[in-house]
């Protein structure tokens, strides 16, 4: 799978992710992602929008294909919707889409992790993040996030982590 972003600037995700949901072997959304909360004394993880300006396209045309059949839209849209370089690219590198597949695993939200800190190393039992601790730069326990970061394209992404014990 490829994917590929891109940053609305007025009101008209709803129509962006419309037409590309619309479309065969494509998957529109908003990206989110479970933060942890304290709301009147009630600790509860709630949905959130994680890049609120962003709709994240995943399709299986590769950039070429992708431009090729999309480039009337995007010309028609360019003053509200641009599509972001990922680097030298559109899409994302290949090895980062595998990770991102496993982040949403499908889904437009990215579920929290539950693991341990064992010997100063994190393990994690359940979510996303099992297998990816390696790239696991900092834990905020407190906010129960985790930092990654995949060195490929010198970013760091905010992932929910909750660590229920530390030995």
């Amino acid at each position: 799978m490829y994917w590929y972003f891109l940053r609305y600037k007025s009101d008209s995700s709803e129509n962006l992710i419309n037409f590309f949901n619309s479309q065969q072997n494509t998957f529109a959304f908003i990206p989110k992602t479970e933060k942890w909360y304290s709301i009147n004394g009630v600790k509860s993880w709630v949905v959130k929008n994680m890049y609120p300006d962003y709709v994240f396209v995943r399709c299986d045309l590769d950039e070429i294909s992708f431009m090729r059949k999309y480039k009337e839209f995007l010309e028609s849209v360019k003053n509200s919707v641009t599509l972001v370089n990922q680097g030298n690219s559109l899409s994302l590198q290949q090895s980062l889409s595998a990770i991102y597949d496993k982040l949403f695993n499908g889904e437009d939200t990215i579920r929290h992790s539950v693991g341990n800190i064992v010997n100063s190393k994190l393990i994690v039992d359940t979510g996303p993040i099992m297998g990816l601790e390696d790239y696991v730069i900092k834990i905020n326990r407190h906010h129960r996030i985790a930092m990654l970061d995949f060195r490929l394209n010198n970013s760091v992404i905010k992932i929910p982590l909750e660590v229920v014990s530390k030995s």
